[in-house]
């Protein structure tokens, strides 16, 4: 392989975690978090982010604003531990519930796709619109790829993961292109 295309991974998701309880673990523990980031070795590349869908159940009102908002916190919040890594923003994925999807779903990844692009995010973040690989001719969720309208099965895995490498690949080639050389 060559140096620095390895896809080592650390994985901190867990299930029904919501954005609040990200921002407690990763904040560091001299704070009074629970330091998940806190590890000087711990210098990753990319930071693969996904958050704020189990925000929009016992949700603050407006949801797709409280959801906004809390991501733009927690992009802040890692940025600030790991300022030397870059993030990789994703789309939320389709719901089961197409009045969600409208509602929250849609109006959240609209407002990542700008915040992505903003002056305070563009020199290290990138966004990762998995929506349409998770969606049909019309719009809605494949459902053969969820186990429960919600999270993804073997399959809808496997659909992020080669959406997720072909991105990385091509986000490495650009970052390649333009360091410059001594």
């Amino acid at each position: 392989a060559t140096p620095g295309s390895e896809n080592y991974a650390f994985n901190m998701g867990i299930s029904g975690d919501r954005i609040e309880h990200i921002l407690y673990r990763i904040l560091p523990k001299s704070a009074g978090g629970l330091g998940q980031l806190d590890a000087p070795q711990l210098n990753p590349d990319y930071m693969v982010v996904m958050l704020g869908i189990n925000n929009s159940w016992a949700a603050e009102d407006p949801v797709a604003d409280s959801i906004f908002e809390g991501v733009h916190v927690a992009l802040r919040a890692l940025h600030a531990r790991k300022p030397h890594s870059r993030i990789v923003l994703q789309s939320l994925l389709p719901t089961n519930d197409v009045a969600k999807n409208r509602d929250v779903v849609g109006i959240v990844n609209q407002r990542l796709v700008k915040l992505a692009s903003s002056p305070e995010f563009s020199g290290f973040t990138r966004y990762l619109d998995l929506y349409p690989a998770f969606t049909d001719a019309a719009g809605m969720q494949i459902p053969h790829y969820f186990t429960d309208g919600l999270h993804p099965n073997q399959v809808g895995y496997s659909v992020w993961r080669d959406q997720l490498l072909a991105f990385l690949k091509t986000e490495r080639a650009a970052s390649l292109r333009s360091t410059p050389t001594k």
